[in-house]
């Protein structure tokens, strides 16, 4: 087992640090990251001699003594204040964490009663490090714009899946060959998150949200309250019993759809 712990350093299961299940894990301290540093700059865990030799060995252009290459490697090597900063970081990072998870569940508490907001399970005995705080929305696009504008920036992480990107378009994969993959593209949002957020900051989030939310169901109530009218004008210019039940059947059962959407 190799370990992809970018998203997820700090993270327990059953109270085991992710990165420590396998033969070796590797982490990113991308300033998105948990444990971040000021550019790019990562780390390859094991306690495998042979694969840390190797792991050397590639990060140095693929030297085995100076000069002397018998691989085709990178310049994978991090720098002094990449170094330095991480040094400091690390002596807080358990607060950080902290912080990150209280945070969290302040999120969680409000968010909670929204139905058109879809949280994520935390399933028992896990611990998550909250790289970052993500939901699912109805009308994704529509919300984020609506947050934008009153100034609050959200990721979305990511709009197009892996299988759908232009580089692997000659493996042909298509639209509808991951459904799940693909829908959760289209509803994933990243609500503004890291460990100094202060309560007030996420309240005026949550308030913006119930403000865009509550305005589209009044737009669509609006909307269906508009087109009942329209069928009680035509049933009565007498179209007949037949035409009235047609005029119905057509239009009745979207404006329950509708009115299911808004009421959850």
């Amino acid at each position: 087992l190799i370990e992809d712990i970018c998203q997820a350093f700090g993270a327990e299961i059953n109270g085991k640090k992710v990165g420590t299940f396998g033969i070796a894990s590797a982490t990113s301290f991308y300033p998105s990251k948990p444990l971040s540093t000021c550019g790019d700059a990562g780390m390859v865990f094991t306690n495998e001699e042979e694969i840390a030799k190797k792991v050397r060995i590639l990060k140095e252009h693929g030297q085995t003594k100076a000069y002397y290459y018998e691989y085709n490697g990178v310049n994978a090597r991090i720098d002094e204040i990449h170094s330095a900063i991480l040094l400091v970081k690390f002596s807080y990072f358990e607060k950080e964490l902290a912080l990150r998870q209280k945070k969290a569940e302040y999120y969680f508490q409000l968010l909670k009663d929204i139905p058109e907001i879809s949280l994520f399970k935390i399933k028992k005995n896990y611990l998550p490090s909250y790289s970052l705080f993500t939901v699912k929305a109805k009308k994704r696009d529509q919300l984020k714009e609506y947050l934008e504008k009153h100034g609050i920036y959200t990721g979305i992480y990511y709009p197009l899946p892996l299988h759908l990107q232009p580089v692997y378009k000659h493996l042909n994969f298509t639209n509808g060959m991951l459904p799940v993959t693909e829908k959760l593209s289209k509803e994933v949002i990243s609500l503004p998150f890291f460990p100094y957020i202060e309560e007030k900051e996420i309240e005026y989030v949550v308030e913006k949200i119930k403000n865009f939310l509550v305005f589209n169901r009044l737009c669509l109530i609006q909307f269906l309250a508009f087109s009942l009218i329209e069928i009680e004008k035509k049933t009565k210019k007498g179209v007949g019993d037949a035409g009235r039940k047609g005029e119905v059947a057509r239009n009745y059962p979207g404006c329950l759809c509708g009115l299911a959407w808004c009421f959850g």
